[in-house]
Formats: C-alpha cells, sequence, structure tokens
C-alpha cells in the first residue's frame, strides 16, 4: 500500500454512510431475533389439570372450555367463583383450588402432618406439579412431560 493511500484513507471519515446502513441493518436483526426468542413466550399458560389419586385420575379440568369431569367418587366438587375439589382418600383429605381468572391450581389444606403439598407453588403452567405423598396424591397439568430425574414413591 503506497504511502498516499494511507493518507487517503486517514483523511477520510471513520464511518461512511453505506456503513452506516449496514451497522443498523445488523442491530434491527439483532433486537429482532432477541424479542422472538426471549421476549415472546409461546407458553400461554396451564392448559388444564388432572388429580391422580393411587396413579388413577380422579378429577380432570381444562381451562380452554372451563369444564370439569369427576371420574371417583373420592373427588367432591364445590363450584364458586373459584372451583374448589375435595379429594378424600383412605389416608385423609386434600382441598385443591382452580383459580380460572389466574389459571392457576393450588392445594389449600391438608390434613397430613407435613403439608408440602399447601406450601408447593401454585401450577401456572406445564412445566411442573403439585405431589401429597401421604395421600398418595398427585396434579399434573396437561402436557406434563416427565424428564425421567423426579422420583414419586
Amino acid at each position: 500500500m503506497s504511502l498516499e493511500k494511507v493518507r487517503q484513507v486517514r483523511s477520510g471519515r471513520f464511518f461512511r454512510p453505506a456503513d452506516l446502513i449496514i451497522y443498523g441493518i445488523i442491530a434491527a436483526a439483532a433486537i429482532a431475533l432477541f424479542i422472538l426468542f426471549f421476549a415472546i413466550k409461546k407458553d400461554g399458560g396451564l392448559e388444564g389439570v388432572r388429580i391422580f389419586v393411587r396413579d388413577e385420575v380422579v378429577f380432570e379440568y381444562s381451562f380452554e372450555s372451563d369444564e370439569y369431569k369427576v371420574f371417583s367418587s373420592c373427588a367432591e366438587v364445590v363450584n364458586g367463583e373459584k372451583l374448589t375439589v375435595n379429594i378424600t382418600t383412605e389416608e385423609g383429605g386434600n382441598l385443591v383450588e382452580i383459580d380460572r381468572a389466574a389459571r392457576s391450581v393450588r392445594v389449600v389444606s391438608a390434613d397430613c402432618r407435613s403439608r408440602d403439598c399447601v406450601y408447593s407453588p401454585p401450577l401456572t403452567g406445564a412445566d411442573g406439579f403439585i405431589c401429597c405423598m401421604p395421600h398418595h396424591m398427585r396434579i399434573l397439568p396437561f402436557g406434563y412431560k416427565d424428564d425421567g430425574k423426579t422420583v414419586i414413591i
């Protein structure tokens, strides 16, 4: 490279308009990809839940159709602003509350000693579950995918 060419490059502007346009396009693409992958969640929330006692479905509720099905006499439903399901087993009982507006499910009370299910966070998506081991009760969301790492006794 000749000295004349070096002087021309030094005397020119650091960014040319074409450079700024390319950098702007790259920045806009990066922002669009960030919004697409991280800001917009595909998960629309909880679609519905199934309550199991000893690996048998005793109750099912769908948020989409706002309908429930009772499959066993151990599940008793109280229909109100929040749908309340009383699960009674030989070992004891649990009171499950389904909040239609918040699309969430939680255990309100249990008569077991540990009461771990009562202190569990409410289900709001398909990525968790609630379990009451003394009563052999599980609440699983529709579409729950077991990763094989959780052991339920």
